[in-house]
């Protein structure tokens, strides 16, 4: 049993400082800034054991191109006995269990079949069969970066299971994978970075938690959507996306394995996120860590009709979670399974890594950015409001300066004249959740984010004297947080 999900969730802080700090120490470099400079320090010392686990349904089109990134993954290619991959085909209908017999690889890969018991019941079957010390999940329409593994095994290595390693995915297709393969997946491109649907902000997630950093006690991220200011909610367990993320095999014993009440699509995953919190894990991003991921189409339907997101909102409000052992209940569920035959490791093969002004935005590195092209925001965001207002004397944040010197009317003109995509998006929705979105950001302490959604309002519908006091008491809190070494919107969160 676990106490009471949610209120461990309240009162965990993830600061992971300590553990920066003592990766650091074992010579490995930055534990999640600068990704590209980590994946150019090799692994060092003993390897850890991982076990790979794809859950598979009709995955006939991209399972063995997964399967052959894994192959040629650094890690694998070094220690080809540390990493086995594990296979479970959950009730496929196109021979997805079939098409794998006969490959080879340089590691282990077991092939297991068996009736649909949909994603939580093909991830128990896999954690069945796992026989390593460590585990990353990794979905069948997943093509993972060279480094990937490696990435992971470093950190597994220095943090053993104090934590829960979140890795992000490019989405991309079929065709235009092919002509990528020795690329670098753009980890920015994650909705965890760059939300799907943005206004404003927040667009940039991990720079306003500081790396999930200030993510912790259950503070959530209110985005935006094209018809509407509030979209959803997102928390730190939501991070956990299953596509990719590692943490040690015992967590997953001491929870029972995932909760086989989630069917059909979503949220077995945060609840693995929710669950590692309250265990007592930190819940850390590793941009390094990433993958394409093969874009499908989604089927919306299916998305809003799911009851998993009330069953995760129940299961973590419940007075205690029931630790049921769905792990060992998995092997009376095998229908059939084979072992790959092995071959000789491959050869790593990628092209140079190069920063670019997106790399250094998403990571919050605004004063690395460039100023031409699309970034007043990391003028505005470092401080450099001279300079943004010579350059983008129109764009939005323009704007934001004006308001923020107490030039309202300058402001208003700077609006008219310019502003773009966010003048005709705020022409088009209900501007009452503008004011609904600014208070909710106020009272998470996110004043930066509230004195924008403020000034939005003011920009569409006038500023009177209460929405002026509001504005004021915005600048006044984010005036007392400047601080020259940290970005605005890290600092205001």
């Amino acid at each position: 049993m676990i106490e009471n999900i949610l209120g461990k969730i309240i009162k965990h802080n993830n600061d992971y400082s300590k553990l920066e700090s003592k990766f650091f120490a074992n010579g490995y470099g930055q534990l999640v800034k600068t990704p590209y400079a980590s994946s150019s320090i090799p692994y060092k010392g003993k390897p850890v054991t991982i076990s790979i686990l794809i859950p598979c349904h009709n995955s006939i089109k991209t399972i063995k191109r997964c399967i052959q990134h894994i192959s040629v993954n650094s890690y694998v290619i070094k220690y080809p006995s540390a990493v086995e991959v594990i296979v479970v085909d959950d009730g496929s209908t196109d021979n997805t269990y079939e098409c794998l017999s006969g490959l080879s690889y340089p590691m282990k890969v077991l092939v297991v079949k068996q009736n649909q018991r949909y994603r939580s019941g093909a991830l128990n079957t896999a954690l069945y069969h796992a026989n390593n010390e460590f585990i990353l999940t990794c979905d069948s329409d997943m093509c993972l970066d060279v480094f990937c593994i490696e990435e992971a095994a470093k950190r597994l290595q220095v943090l053993g299971c104090k934590a829960l390693l979140v890795g992000f995915r490019e989405d991309i297709d079929l065709n235009s994978l092919l002509k990528k393969e020795t690329k670098t997946p753009r980890f920015w491109k994650d909705n965890r970075f760059c939300f799907d649907f943005s206004l404003i902000e927040p667009e940039n997630m991990f720079a306003l938690t500081d790396g999930y950093k200030k993510f912790g006690k259950n503070k959530k991220i209110y985005i935006n959507s094209k018809n509407g200011v509030n979209r959803d909610v997102w928390t730190l367990p939501r991070m956990a996306y299953g596509c990719l993320f590692a943490c040690d095999k015992n967590f997953f014993y001491q929870i029972g394995g995932y909760n086989e009440k989630f069917q059909g699509w979503g949220y077995e995953d945060t609840l693995i996120g929710a669950l590692a919190i309250a265990c007592g894990k930190y819940i850390i991003p590793v941009p390094s860590m990433c993958g394409f991921h093969i874009s499908h189409p989604v089927n919306m339907d299916i998305v809003r009709s799911t009851p998993n997101k009330q069953l995760y909102q129940n299961l973590i409000s419940a007075r205690e979670y029931d630790c049921f052992d769905y792990i060992q209940q998995s092997r009376f569920f095998v229908k059939d399974k084979y072992n790959l035959g092995q071959s000789k490791p491959g050869v790593l093969c990628v092209s140079i890594r190069r920063k670019s002004n997106d790399y250094n935005f998403y990571l919050g590195e605004y004063k690395q950015v460039r100023t031409g092209g699309n970034y007043p925001k990391s003028l505005f965001y470092s401080g450099e409001h001279d300079k943004l207002l010579e350059i983008f004397p129109n764009s939005i944040y323009s704007c934001f300066v004006n308001i923020i010197r107490e030039n309202i009317k300058g402001a208003i003109e700077c609006y008219k004249k310019g502003a773009g995509k966010e003048k005709i998006y705020l022409n088009s929705i209900d501007k009452e959740k503008l004011l609904y979105t600014a208070n909710l950001w106020y009272q998470q302490n996110s004043v930066l984010l509230a004195f924008m959604f403020f000034s939005l309002y003011g920009l569409t519908n006038g500023f009177d004297s209460k929405l002026k006091k509001q504005i004021k008491r915005c600048v006044k809190k984010i005036t007392e947080k400047v601080n020259n070494e940290v970005s605005w919107c890290t600092r205001t969160f």
